[in-house]
């Protein structure tokens, strides 16, 4: 099959770094080549420490990816394997900074995937959010453009941006995995993006203080959740089988808690008793309109509507390629446990 010249972006993020580590293990002999902003290229050569990879600096949503011409040249031209993990995911940034980074900065890696004549696989890391607000019957895998709404711009753009990798399946093998809440102790992006676990739990100790609150408004749609470790070893197991190829893969657990569930955990995390009531939705989302509150908790206001009115989705592709392994995957709550007892935990709100 020639040598194995593996292109890899989302670093120095959490999730960007732990694919990268784990390609470097599946493949100890491959030409590794990753890709990041030049303010961040020290803080991952610290993260790559003992680790061989050579590090490219540009701006992904810059035509060719910000590279000197000869340098786009040459990895369009040698790479086999792109893994595409860079994404701002940040549900409250900027519309120009979303629509840059996960748009623009899509649509560029997969015009190299369509015009790199050596290429053998394009694996994204999509969002299960690109579902946007649809109702009723279960999410398919294979449904895209369903004419839904969207919570925010954020999702949006996630949706625009897995439209372009979408484009290459007719080109050329491609995996999208669609993860829904991705858990981390860190940042899950270049960006500083934390998971949504911490959102609910800074907005949760909010809604318990004030005066008549109580649970954040929830309802009893599944709230859907994967650690990055896990989504990172589905990634590897399906990337290594050809058979694999050309598919879209929920990456979810099978069993999900439902909204109403997690926010009677959130409560008693945050205030060690059961909960009696829920905070009204008008005041909480009155009160986060206000910008000083919002940056004194530090939560995204479009955070708290993930408790709510979510799509089921369906991951038969997904169990179909790795069966048995659906048994194992951990709840919501059972991460939020890990992350609380986790050293040096940030829960303030």
């Amino acid at each position: 099959m020639g040598e194995r010249h593996i292109f890899v972006t989302g670093a120095p993020g959490v999730l960007g770094t732990a694919l990268l580590k784990q390609l470097q293990s599946c493949y100890p002999a491959a030409h590794v080549s990753v890709f990041v902003r030049k303010e961040y290229k020290e803080t991952l050569q610290g993260e790559l420490a003992g680790y061989s990879a050579k590090v490219l600096t540009g701006e992904i949503g810059q035509p060719y990816l910000g590279l000197a011409p000869g340098e786009y040249e040459t990895l369009r031209k040698s790479v086999t394997h792109i893994y595409h993990a860079d994404a701002l995911m940040d549900l409250a940034a900027a519309r120009e900074d979303l629509y840059s980074v996960n748009v623009l900065g899509t649509e560029n890696v997969a015009h190299m995937a369509t015009q790199a004549p050596n290429l053998r696989g394009f694996v994204y890391v999509s969002t299960a959010f690109v579902s946007g607000r649809q109702r009723g019957a279960s999410v398919s895998e294979d449904s895209l453009d369903e004419d839904q709404r969207f919570r925010s711009y954020y999702e949006q753009s996630r949706f625009l941006a897995e439209q372009a990798v979408q484009s290459v399946r007719r080109k050329k093998p491609v995996i999208i995995v669609r993860p829904a809440v991705i858990v981390s102790k860190g940042s899950l992006d270049p960006y500083g993006t934390r998971s949504l676990l911490f959102d609910w739990v800074r907005l949760a100790k909010f809604a318990s203080g004030l005066p008549g609150g109580g649970m954040l408004p929830a309802d009893d749609t599944p709230c859907y959740a994967v650690s990055v470790e896990r989504l990172v070893e589905t990634v590897g197991r399906l990337s290594t089988d050809p058979k694999h190829f050309d598919q879209v893969y929920h990456v979810v657990d099978p069993n999900p808690q439902t909204g109403s569930e997690l926010s009677a955990d959130l409560y008693q995390l945050v205030r060690g008793r059961p909960a009696s009531r829920t905070c009204s939705r008008w005041l909480l989302g009155s009160l986060l309109t206000v910008p000083w509150i919002s940056r004194r908790i530090g939560a995204a206001l479009q955070s708290a509507a993930y408790l709510r009115c979510n799509p089921s989705l369906d991951a038969g592709h997904l169990r179909e390629a790795l069966a048995g392994l659906d048994s194992e995957w951990p709840s919501v709550g059972t991460y939020l446990a890990a992350m609380s007892d986790t050293e040096n935990s940030d829960w303030g709100g």
